[in-house]
């Protein structure tokens, strides 16, 4: 008895009695504990009635009536304990001679795991019912035994025209064997013959179209039979969208690589993916180097911390973000670069990470610095910055780019005030728009010296304005490079000459005033000599009654008047204006000018030897040259004391600026006292001389001025050592260029 007890204990199962015709009832001690009433209360059967549940109390008293008069008794109610609340109970009975007699057991715990049973069946109902992506359960034989509606839309096919059918008519034929011979292997040993976890396979459309799906297994056992469970996913969107992102990739990389800016792109973990070979070429290594936090690597380690919080507070917050730091160049130099971030969406709003790109500021960076550390002495030289500043805004510099086909890209304020155009009609044509024709070959010997990276100062020239107007303007030119040193345009400053030419045309007046002094002081030294020589002759002839004395005097009378004609023409030769171009050698210039001085030469103990080993032939204005090569000549006789040697030397030669132009090269080389170290930089300006005693100051600037307008160039050399000094200058002219015009 006692094991019976302790049964019905264990499996909450209590026993009744019951006989209607005696009005007996007994309850065993597990059922009244299953009641919570007490055997004892002589109210315990009002108690029980009012604890069954108010919905069940009709069905129980129906089941108990039927139950009494067909000697059968099945059924469940529920109970409201007065502990343990809401109960399931089952009862069974079966007559027993003129009773009844029956169990009742506590199965709360089976009902609740029904319901929730219930209740995952209908929720994995609602949800396969609900997915957009294909549900289908097979068995062991792939026969499908369920398929959801979403086969509709990915497989074109119903529900019931699926349903125990073969999953192989799903499939395209080269799938089929390799499916049907893969689930054969996994029943028998369990052997997966691929990826269950969102795997690509291709599928088989009801119109006969391949799709791509994305597919999932998963599998679970009935009555010791296999089933699976399938997922499939339409991917064709996705795949077109792929294949669209990988052509808009591609198209961003081939943009990117030809950029200067350093690029860079990452995913959605934060990991680089991508650097463009402008990165590439500043770090100095390999992409594979860079992938995923390899970059990092390159980062100075005082800025890494503050770097990687900025990017991944951004990232986290999908935002733009901005910040400076030190990369390692490829150099080992740690540079400073500005980096600006930004997150790439795509048209759905999908977060795909993020790009960037990067500039080196290391030299903004340092000029920033030097700023910083100079801006005190700035505040107290506060007057010297406005003037400085008032200097800066009162300037008349034309300030113009072009790129290397001659292309205008940027036109400054004042440019517009000096030529006429507007930036707006300028930007985009051509320089050759301001000059005038005759000069366009000096744009193409500007662009020349331009790409082998040379710089053009102070080249004087003219230039057009809009008005027609010819301008006189002095250029400095220098070349524009990219980020790798590339040259690619030149920056041009151009600056109003007019009225500096204004003065010079005076100053070269006034030097040719001087010059024709000079030379009028040295004609009448070299005629007032042979007339002294004929008034004496005349003299002696008028004294002496011997005929052959007389004939004697008379003759060397008339060589003394040839020689003060000669002089004369000499002269009259080399003074007569000759503005006009003409073609002209130089040797014959030469002969004439090395008479002229020889007489002065001859006077200080001075040696003239001249040789013409070349005389090309030149477009030249013949008194120019005269002018410019007598300077030379004059400047040597006084810079030689006690005695020396002048060279002339005429030769064919080409340029000094790269060109190689062909021409005449003309050297006048002395053995005088050299020009001082001090000196040198200064030749050429207007009023100066190392000697005070002679000259104007005038003479080189002028000869210079000559050659330049004869786009020639004028250099020298000078030695000041005792023994060994001198100087030598030395003029070259192109042979097939035309001189620019005395106003230009």
């Amino acid at each position: 008895m006692e094991r019976l007890l302790l049964a019905q204990a264990a499996g909450q199962i209590g026993t009744w009695e019951w006989d209607a015709v005696r009005d007996f009832r007994r309850l065993s001690p597990e059922l009244h504990r299953l009641f919570g009433t007490d055997p004892e209360d002589p109210e315990r059967t009002e108690k029980w009635a009012k604890s069954v549940h108010p919905a069940d109390w009709e069905k129980v008293q129906q089941c108990m009536s039927e139950g009494h008069r067909t000697g059968e008794m099945d059924f469940e109610y529920r109970y409201l304990h007065p502990q343990r609340g809401l109960r399931w109970f089952y009862c069974k009975g079966r007559s027993f001679g003129s009773g009844m007699f029956g169990i009742v057991q506590d199965i709360t715990e089976r009902k609740q795991i029904q319901e929730e049973l219930a209740e995952s069946e209908e929720r994995y109902r609602t949800v396969a019912e609900t997915a957009s992506d294909a549900i289908l359960i097979i068995d062991e034989n792939s026969t499908i035994c369920f398929a959801n509606s979403a086969t509709v839309e990915v497989f074109g096919y119903k529900q019931e025209e699926l349903v125990g059918k073969k999953l192989t008519m799903l499939m395209p034929d080269s799938m089929r064997h390799l499916h049907e011979t893969g689930i054969q292997r996994y029943v028998a040993g369990g052997k997966r013959h691929l990826n269950w976890d969102g795997t690509e396979l291709p599928g088989l459309h009801r119109d006969g179209r391949e799709i791509p799906l994305e597919v999932s297994f998963g599998e679970y056992t009935k009555a010791g039979k296999h089933y699976f469970t399938g997922f499939a996913r339409d991917i064709s969107q996705r795949k077109r969208a792929e294949q669209a992102l990988r052509a808009s990739e591609q198209q961003l990389r081939v943009v990117t690589e030809a950029t200067p800016v350093m690029i860079w792109m990452s995913g959605t973990d934060k990991l680089c993916y991508y650097f463009n070979k402008s990165w590439l070429d500043f770090v100095g290594r390999t992409l594979e180097q860079e992938f995923g936090n390899g970059w990092a690597e390159n980062v100075h380690p005082e800025d890494f911390n503050r770097c990687l919080q900025i990017y991944v507070t951004s990232f986290d917050a999908r935002q733009p973000f901005e910040m400076e730091y030190r990369l390692r160049h490829r150099s080992g130099e740690y540079r400073w670069i500005f980096d600006h971030g930004v997150p790439r969406f795509t048209e759905d709003g999908t977060f795909e990470g993020y790009i960037g790109g990067c500039l080196d500021i290391h030299e903004q960076k340092e000029a920033a610095e030097k700023v910083r550390l100079a801006s005190e002495a700035l505040r107290e030289s506060e007057k010297r910055s406005r003037r400085l500043a008032a200097i800066v805004e009162s300037s008349n510099d034309a300030i113009v780019s072009k790129d290397l086909n001659g292309i205008v890209t940027s036109w400054n304020k004042q440019a517009e005030r000096l030529f006429g155009y507007k930036a707006e009609e300028m930007i985009g044509r051509s320089i050759l728009t301001i000059i005038p024709p005759e000069l366009h070959g000096d744009e193409d010997m500007i662009l020349g010296r331009i790409k082998i990276g040379q710089k053009i100062e102070h080249f004087e020239t003219i230039r057009f304005a809009k008005s027609g107007e010819r301008i006189d303007v002095s250029i400095s030119i220098s070349p524009v490079r990219d980020e790798h040193g590339n040259i690619i345009g030149a920056a041009k400053i151009a600056r109003d000459i007019r009225e500096k030419r204004k003065i010079e045309r005076a100053l070269r007046t006034a030097e040719k005033l001087a010059a024709a002094g000079r030379l009028a002081a040295t004609v009448a030294h070299e005629v007032n000599n042979p007339l002294e020589a004929v008034t004496n002759l005349l003299y002696l002839a008028r004294s002496t009654t011997d005929r052959t004395a007389l004939l004697s005097f008379l003759a060397q009378a008339d060589e003394e008047l040839k020689r003060a004609a000669f002089v004369s023409k000499q002269t009259l030769g080399f003074y007569r204006e000759r503005n006009g171009v003409k073609p002209l050698r130089l040797g014959s210039i030469i002969e004439s000018l090395v008479f002229v001085f020889q007489t002065k030469a001859k006077n200080k103990s001075i040696l003239i030897r001249s040789e013409v080993r070349q005389d090309p032939e030149i477009n030249a204005i013949e008194s120019e040259l005269r002018h410019a090569i007598a300077n030379l000549l004059n400047n040597s006789v006084d810079a030689i004391f006690g005695g020396g040697t002048i060279r002339v030397r005429v030769s064919a030669g080409r340029s000094w600026d790269g060109t190689s132009r062909r021409g005449v090269r003309v050297t006048v080389a002395d053995t005088g006292i050299g020009i001082n170290q001090e000196h040198r930089a200064k030749l050429f300006e207007p009023f100066f001389t190392a000697n005070k005693e002679v000259g104007t100051g005038l003479g080189l600037w002028i000869s210079r001025e000559i050659v330049e307008r004869h786009r020639g160039y004028l250099r020298f050399k000078s030695r000041t050592s005792p023994g060994h000094s001198g100087t030598a200058f030395t003029i070259f002219l192109p042979s097939n260029s035309i001189p620019r015009s005395v106003e230009s």
